[in-house]
């Protein structure tokens, strides 16, 4: 009997310090500014969180280019690119496909680009680790071609579906 008392109260404890450890840190500090370390969830945590509209902006000389990607919680993205040159040419890009997160990669693979289906033979892929500086923005990098990225939440993820 003691020994499935024993049992009993060992696996609450085991329980409890998984509920505390998989918690939420505050995303900000008493003063409303944004936390100083990213955001530390789960996989779970992160697969809930990432669908919805976000926005990045990069801004190279000679042009500026927005990017607006919408991911669905059915594992489906739209991204579309607008090219803002300085002479004032604008070009825009509208790609989809599939995405998934892995527990640390936000893998994309594209469907369509610019509305048609790429060749078999070069499938774009893309792979960023991406890490939550806040609710409403992540950082991430492509480790093969150095790219560093940052988005912004335009939108809640409701009705993406």
């Amino acid at each position: 009997m003691k020994l499935q008392r024993l049992g009993c109260i060992v696996f609450c404890l085991l329980g409890a310090v998984s509920f505390l450890a998989s918690c939420d840190e505050s995303s900000s500090n008493s003063e409303g500014e944004p936390p100083s370390q990213p955001m530390r969830w789960n996989a779970a945590q992160v697969i809930e969180h990432l669908p919805g509209h976000w926005v990045r902006v990069d801004e190279q000389e000679p042009s500026v280019i927005q990017k607006s990607l919408v991911l669905s919680r059915a594992g489906e993205f739209s991204e579309t690119t607008l090219l803002s040159l300085s002479n004032g040419e604008t070009q825009s890009h509208r790609h989809s496909g599939t995405w998934l997160f892995d527990g640390v990669n936000l893998k994309r693979k594209y469907n369509f680009v610019d509305g048609r289906a790429p060749s078999r033979m070069n499938l774009p892929f893309v792979t960023f680790e991406i890490h939550f500086i806040s609710r409403n923005e992540f950082q991430g990098i492509d480790h093969i071609h150095n790219n560093q990225i940052h988005y912004v939440r335009e939108s809640d993820s409701q009705d993406l579906d």
